[in-house]
């Protein structure tokens, strides 16, 4: 009896064995399954953001950096063919009417100042007596015959005046005449 329960308890002891080697076996199974799925989690996961993030931080860096007004600026990600590009796309257009605006803007500036220069000009030919010059200036040389009609209408005309008494330049001995301009 002794001998069957030394074999039945081995047996007992030898199936113990088994599984307690068995539960190991597939508690190393599990951990190495778990590291591989947290590993290729963390891969996918790294993959996905960095697709996201470096593509939104590139764009965000061109948008600050055409919000602060620098004109070398080159917009990232234009070619791709996704909602990044798209977004790329459109912060271009927004970059070249930017362009478009500071150029307008240049030529504005040259006109006021031409159209500055031009009015010192006109003041400084009426001063200087030259009607007809001034005239020139203002039209831009756009025509001749409205140059003349212009010029014909401001002729001075020279006036004595009449002054009574002690006033009269001729018998105080003052000599000179007043310049009237003719308007019609």
């Amino acid at each position: 009896m002794k001998r069957v329960e030394d074999t039945a308890a081995r047996e007992l002891l030898d199936g113990a064995n088994k599984v307690y080697k068995d539960a190991w076996q597939a508690l190393y199974i599990y951990a190495a399954s778990l590291a591989v799925i947290l590993l290729l989690t963390g891969y996918i996961s790294w993959q996905v953001i960095s697709s996201i993030v470096g593509p939104v931080t590139r764009l965000t860096g061109a948008m600050k950096r055409l919000a602060s007004d620098e004109q070398n600026v080159e917009v990232p990600d234009t070619g791709r063919r996704d909602e990044f590009g798209e977004m790329a796309a459109t912060v271009q257009v927004f970059k070249e009417n930017g362009d478009k605006i500071r150029g307008f803007q240049g030529e504005l500036e040259e006109r006021e100042k031409r159209a500055q220069q031009e009015k010192e000009d006109a003041i400084s030919a009426v001063k200087d007596g030259e009607a007809e010059r001034a005239a020139a200036v203002a039209t831009g040389f756009r025509g001749i015959g409205r140059t003349r009609r212009l010029h014909e209408a401001h002729q001075p005309c020279l006036r004595t005046p009449d002054f009574v008494g002690d006033d009269d330049p001729v018998s105080s001995g003052k000599r000179g005449a007043l310049i009237y301009w003719h308007h019609p």
